[in-house]
């Protein structure tokens, strides 16, 4: 008998030889966030969402739990600080049958609440946010009454359970984090909070901040990196619009900026070309004016929007899904 066979008659469908399983994906409804995260979100791991304040952390983490809701999965919503309202939920345009919101009592509570909808089939679980996940016994402290990093502490505890569920249920947790400024330290002073075994069990960690305000005020233009990424190379980024005053992303803008990235649609001062395989297939013969009128045409044109989605996607699918063990920290 080989090492092989011994050892998968011993340990069943945990053992792998010859073959090692890929983690399915699932697309964020934003492109450009797809195309540096790999494809998209991977099912059965942890991404992290970090930034500043007013960064549109929780904005996108909507979104994406729109776009699960919409191709027919169930997701839970960790609201630590019970600031989610109904109205936000109705300007994203969340249909509620499958949002599954929770106001937990302390951290142990929240991470019990996400163990459990996965474990009923959830497909994801956003927790809005880890400087919230704190014990029962610090929630219970005095005002002025010291405790020393009870996030990490909570996390470090949980990291066997929190990588557990995920793996067992193939859902997703997204942590949304939170940046705060280390005194005294040297480098850079901008820190997450959570501790280590935070940074070291996500799979993704995808870094916002603000960028330029539109001039007319009609929205802000956000940056999202990846500073971790084990499904392909990590430290890309990508530049979505968030509209206001609703604070909806213009998942439309983020096609056009792939399209030019992608070289399947041509710049050419200020008229738009698409590649001439696409102007054939979309009987586009005409060149359009402006990036808006770009965005104005995949906006309608749904079913020319959905073909590009897949197709500046392909060779994405094709590099992502490195193995875990090539990834160095």
């Amino acid at each position: 008998m080989t090492i092989a066979s011994k050892l998968s008659k011993k340990y069943g469908e945990r053992y792998y030889n010859k073959t090692y399983p890929n983690p399915t994906v699932e697309r964020t409804g934003i492109p450009g966030l797809d195309i540096i995260l790999g494809g998209g979100i991977p099912n059965g791991r942890i991404i992290q969402i970090v930034g500043q304040s007013s960064s549109c952390k929780t904005t996108l983490s909507l979104h994406i739990a729109k776009n699960y809701i919409d191709n027919g999965h169930e997701v839970g919503f960790v609201d630590c600080e019970s600031t989610l309202t109904d109205d936000r939920l109705n300007e994203i345009q969340i249909s509620k049958d499958k949002f599954h919101l929770f106001l937990p009592s302390d951290g142990a509570d929240a991470l019990n609440f996400a163990f459990d909808i996965l474990e009923a089939g959830a497909k994801l679980v956003i927790i809005d946010s880890v400087p919230m996940l704190i014990s029962q016994k610090v929630v219970n402290n005095e005002v002025g009454q010291l405790a020393i990093a009870p996030q990490a502490r909570l996390l470090s505890q949980e990291q066997h359970h929190i990588i557990q569920a995920c793996y067992t249920s193939n859902g997703t947790i997204i942590f949304i984090n939170q940046m705060r400024q280390s005194i005294g330290s040297y480098g850079n002073p901008n820190i997450a909070t959570g501790g280590k075994a935070l940074q070291y069990m996500c799979s993704s960690i995808i870094e916002t901040r603000r960028s330029d305000v539109a001039k007319d005020g009609s929205g802000v233009n956000i940056i999202a990196k990846t500073t971790k990424n084990k499904l392909t190379s990590a430290n890309q980024s990508t530049e979505f619009f968030v509209d206001f005053p609703l604070a909806v992303i213009d998942k439309f803008s983020s096609m056009k900026d792939a399209l030019e990235k992608k070289k399947l649609i041509i710049r050419g001062g200020s008229f738009f070309n698409f590649r001439e395989d696409l102007k054939l297939k979309f009987g586009q013969e005409k060149s359009i004016q402006g990036g808006k009128g770009v965005v104005d045409f995949l906006r309608n044109n749904p079913e020319c929007y959905n073909f590009l989605y897949d197709l500046v996607l392909e060779d994405c699918m094709e590099r992502s899904l490195i193995p875990e063990e090539l990834d160095l920290e």
